[in-house]
């Protein structure tokens, strides 16, 4: 299995979702990531997607914000400060830093 749809995988079943075969998603995950700051779900999710934890709640609701929108997950972490600088100065991609909206990842019958 290639590591793209492996992360993807990863995504679904940290948030409660299951699938069946590795290929069909039978039942969404939702999780609730941030509050006012970082929810401990986040957290877990966001270790699990290799996202630098070290990082300001601000930094990592951003790089999870331009993973999911790009579908650009990784094997492991790297320069989060990279990616944010990217998205801003080089793609100005500045909705990524936007928490004022609700994702919701959802399977299609």
């Amino acid at each position: 299995m290639n590591s793209f749809k492996k992360n993807h995988i990863k995504l679904i079943t940290s948030t409660g979702g299951t699938i069946l075969d590795n290929i069909f998603v039978t039942k969404p995950g939702v999780a609730i990531t941030k509050v006012s700051s970082l929810t401990d779900t986040a957290k877990v999710i966001f270790e699990t997607m290799n996202i630098n934890t070290t990082n300001s709640d601000a930094e990592q609701s951003a790089e999870f914000n331009s993973r999911i929108t790009y579908l650009s997950f990784k094997d492991e972490k790297d320069l989060t400060n990279r990616l944010n600088s990217n998205m801003v100065n080089k793609f100005q991609h500045l909705s990524v830093y936007n928490d004022e909206y609700i994702t919701f990842l959802a399977k299609k019958d």
